[in-house]
């Protein structure tokens, strides 16, 4: 080929080898770089920070198909929190000046009245009781320590007490009727 003369057909054919070769690493690399692209966490050992936050995972719901549309169905009565007849607090917020022409409100007369009512759930605290074991020498020599109660079977530990007075536990465990009927009688 040097000099612009043309090449033999033995030169193209051993170009042609190279190039085929040349090809087939680049098919394997291709094939290998997809494979790549293709793990994540769920099919491979790279941790879940590494996914993508782009790519959203298929959704793994096990329930069919209802051919309903999502939300509240015509003829379902819907229910919500019902306001109580006697709050534990009430506040009034009255109007500083007319949204019309500005004029001060204090003495004008009362027109109409919204009540709408907040139930505040109030901070669940933490009860630590100790338990302290006696131990006791007898006259015999013989020593005695008093027993933990049931339970109780570790320097430090956590249980879960009885809540059902606590209000979280009456929201989210026990039908609104039943908590209500408990407050208004």
């Amino acid at each position: 080929m040097p000099g612009g003369s043309r090449p033999s057909y033995e030169e193209l054919a051993a170009l042609v080898v190279v190039q085929a070769e040349q090809i087939a690493q680049l098919r394997a690399e291709v094939v290998e770089l997809r494979r790549q692209l293709g793990q994540n966490s769920r099919n491979s050992s790279k941790p879940p920070s590494s996914d993508s936050p782009f790519v959203k995972p298929a959704p793994r719901s096990l329930r069919g198909k209802s051919g309903r549309k999502p939300g509240g169905q015509k003829g379902h009565s819907g229910s919500t929190l019902a306001q109580v007849s006697d709050p534990d607090e009430m506040l009034r917020h009255e109007p500083g000046r007319c949204g019309g022409c500005g004029a001060g409100l204090v003495d004008a007369p009362e027109v109409g009245l919204e009540r709408r009512q907040v139930f505040d759930l109030p901070p669940m605290k933490v009860r630590v009781i100790e338990h302290r074991l006696i131990a006791r020498r007898c006259a015999c020599g013989t020593t005695t320590c008093g027993n933990a109660p049931e339970g109780v079977t570790a320097p430090v530990g956590v249980r879960a007490a009885d809540h059902r007075d606590h209000p979280l536990f009456v929201c989210w465990a026990v039908p609104l009727e039943e908590a209500h009927r408990g407050r208004d009688g």
